[in-house]
């Protein structure tokens, strides 16, 4: 079975964005963007995405090309009526249903994009696999916190670190959740 993935970039008090949603933080300063963090391999990895509306509707915001075309993208909303789009499947009814459906098709592994709301939501009931958590060296005090609320008891089982020259560390982690 495919695992769903967390690649994430968060400050050091677990903020995945400015409250307004904005991510220009990543690189004030940070020379992050000098550094490929091993996206291209991880990116490789993959063929599908999970990502939430609310993340979806501000990486539209970007003004670049959708970035994950090639890939089978989908936008968890709650919003029924959402306009279709040609870069994304939808769902919005029986999520959880759907996203298992999703992780038992063949393929390769699945990025969950995020945001809190849906890291929340899928550890919850128990579907997120592995967490790559980028801590970058930055407080944002406030901020679009990595897990909307503390999503259930999950153990983290640390797989592998790394230091990077920016500041970044780097942590791997496999999610062992109680039954």
């Amino acid at each position: 079975m495919r695992k769903i993935i967390i690649y994430i970039a968060a400050s050091v008090d677990g903020k995945i964005a400015k409250p307004n949603g904005n991510i220009d933080w990543l690189n004030e300063g940070l020379s992050v963007s000098k550094t490929d963090y091993g996206y291209k391999k991880f990116y490789k990895s993959i063929d599908t995405t999970l990502i939430g509306n609310n993340t979806y509707k501000k990486i539209l915001k970007f003004g670049i090309d959708f970035p994950y075309k090639g890939k089978e993208n989908f936008v968890i909303t709650s919003n029924k009526k959402i306009k279709q789009d040609t870069n994304v499947t939808f769902i919005s009814n029986n999520i959880i249903k759907s996203v298992k459906k999703i992780k038992e098709k063949d393929g390769k592994n699945i990025w969950l994009v995020g945001g809190g709301k849906l890291n929340s939501y899928l550890m919850k009931n128990k579907l997120v696999d592995e967490i790559k958590l980028f801590t970058m060296p930055i407080v944002l005090g406030t901020g679009i916190p990595m897990f909307n609320e503390i999503p259930i008891n999950c153990k983290l089982e640390l797989q592998s670190s790394k230091k990077y020259a920016t500041g970044v560390v780097e942590l791997n982690f496999r999610c062992k959740y109680e039954k």
